[in-house]
């Protein structure tokens, strides 16, 4: 079958039916041998360049297309796409800019990306001023909002590829065109902004990309551009707009923050951010240099940081924080402990429902690290005022919380290496223990029966028998025929019999080698 356009579109068809058939896998076999021949891929940008043909023939065409950009497009190559055919395939490369199918406009995007990679600057030198022109045109003369997020997609993804070229020119060209990229997005960004605190339209998606690109920008290799005051301009703006739009819904956003648990993920980003930035100030580790001048920005950053961000106001105002908020128990922590507490089940009921607490604990034992000086003094006080005040239920919480406060800083440093037992059983004297023994076995054989769950009688059996195996020969008689008497009534339990019955023989083996 010769190469035309009506053979291409006839053979995508067949290639593009859901059911699996002759037809089909000839089709797909015709378009392989169709991947050599001259003009095969400036044809399939015909075809999905055409918004008269139904949309899964397009997107057919367009993922061959992609495929075969990455296969035959480098010079190199076996069968590698003409020059002439190159050249007409890049001037139509921005023509499908008012697509209004997202999925089809970011496989053009990635496309493009690609073709970006082998051909700019040497083949491709006009690439980013046509692209920031393209943008001044559709935004500031045509308000055109469907070609600008189209166009700042495709921006995205070439910035996002030709970051990451190690080898040749591309990355270096780049950076160049960067002051005209960036100063168009500072201008972008001014414009939708405000567009987007009056009306939310389309253009809330445009300022969300523009956005995104600023997140590309300022860590793909843009960093003389990020850098300069232009840049620093814009997020003081976003800033000074973000603090009045918090200040003027200061009511509604305390409301949804008692109410809601929809604040999870942010304090969970919030307390990770702030522990790497105290790592990176306090911790003293190797400091990774890109740039010659990198050494003394460090410098100044740690200087600011550790004088003028991390200061005593602000590391009290933050552990007193964390005991007000994230370490104060909630309604369902408390729902969970009634449940567990009758069983004897130490489980982390206290971060049911709150993910958070965690975090908060680990934070604060940060804080008492790095800043010793500035809360040892504070959490004493805390300790000292919250356990003085009157008894309400307001109180108690907090008092729950000053008290975890004073439990993580004593396990913060101790003056030995912690063990993973309480007491350590190499200098064990049964004979010290002996006027305990019979009591503390009463009490656990009154436990077993209180308890339903089963997690809590497998805790109360494992226990009962170390104090067997290590008190042995010592239990006096009448003692070992209550042991004995609990074993036939919990042999046959209705739920994991097997798991109770391994503690009971465990239990049986330490009574039996006495």
């Amino acid at each position: 079958m010769n190469l035309s356009f009506e053979n291409l579109v006839s053979t995508l068809t067949c290639a593009s039916k859901s059911e699996r058939s002759l037809e089909q896998q000839n089709a797909d076999s015709q378009l392989k041998k169709w991947e050599t021949v001259p003009g095969y891929h400036y044809l399939l940008q015909d075809v999905y360049l055409n918004t008269d043909q139904p949309l899964q023939i397009r997107w057919l065409a367009i993922i061959c297309f992609k495929n075969g950009v990455d296969k035959y497009w480098r010079g190199s190559r076996a069968h590698s796409i003409q020059k002439d055919e190159k050249r007409q395939i890049i001037a139509r490369s921005m023509d499908l800019i008012n697509e209004q199918n997202n999925q089809l406009m970011i496989q053009n995007a990635h496309s493009i990306a690609k073709i970006a990679r082998f051909d700019f600057p040497l083949d491709w030198p006009n690439l980013f001023d046509d692209i920031v022109n393209n943008l001044e045109k559709y935004v500031f003369v045509e308000n055109n909002l469907i070609a600008t997020y189209n166009t700042l997609i495709i921006l995205n993804r070439i910035i996002k590829t030709l970051s990451t070229v190690r080898i040749g020119r591309a990355r270096h060209a780049m950076q160049a065109k960067a002051p005209i990229v960036v100063s168009l997005l500072i201008k972008l960004y001014s414009k939708f902004f405000t567009i987007w605190t009056t009306n939310w339209t389309l253009q809330s998606h445009t300022f969300a990309t523009c956005v995104e690109e600023f997140e590309e920008n300022n860590p793909r290799g843009i960093r003389p551009t990020a850098q300069g005051p232009r840049c620093g301009g814009v997020f003081e703006q976003h800033n000074r707009s973000s603090t009045g739009l918090v200040l003027g819904h200061e009511k509604y956003k305390t409301d949804m923050l008692k109410n809601t648990s929809s604040a999870t993920a942010s304090s969970l980003r919030s307390f990770s951010i702030l522990k790497k930035v105290m790592a990176y100030v306090y911790r003293k580790g190797a400091v990774t240099l890109k740039q010659r001048n990198d050494k003394m920005e460090v410098q100044t950053a740690i200087s600011k940081l550790s004088t003028q961000f991390f200061t005593a106001d602000l590391v009290q105002n933050l552990c007193d924080l964390i005991i007000n908020w994230y370490l104060r128990l909630k309604p369902s922590d408390l729902e969970s402990g009634y449940w567990n507490r009758r069983n004897g089940v130490m489980k982390s009921w206290l971060v049911v429902g709150n993910t958070v607490r965690p975090c908060a604990e680990n934070f604060y034992q940060d804080l008492i690290k790095y800043f010793p000086d500035f809360l040892a003094g504070f959490v004493l006080n805390k300790i000292g005022s919250g356990l003085m005040e009157n008894v309400t239920v307001d109180k108690i919480l907090v008092r729950d919380s000053i008290l975890c406060t004073f439990q993580l800083s004593g396990l913060l440093k101790s003056p030995r290496p912690s063990s993973p037992a309480v007491v350590d059983d190499w200098d064990f004297s049964k004979t010290d223990f002996q006027p305990f023994l019979n009591d503390f076995v009463k009490l656990m054989l009154g436990l077993l029966n209180e308890f339903s769950l089963t997690e809590s009688k497998l805790y109360l059996l494992n226990a009962l028998a170390d104090v067997i195996e290590k008190c042995n020969p010592l239990v006096d008689y009448q003692t070992l025929i209550d042991i004995l008497q609990i074993i036939p009534p919990n042999w046959e339990t209705g739920e994991s019999e097997q798991i109770i019955k391994t503690s009971l023989l465990r239990v049986l083996k330490s009574w039996l080698f006495l």
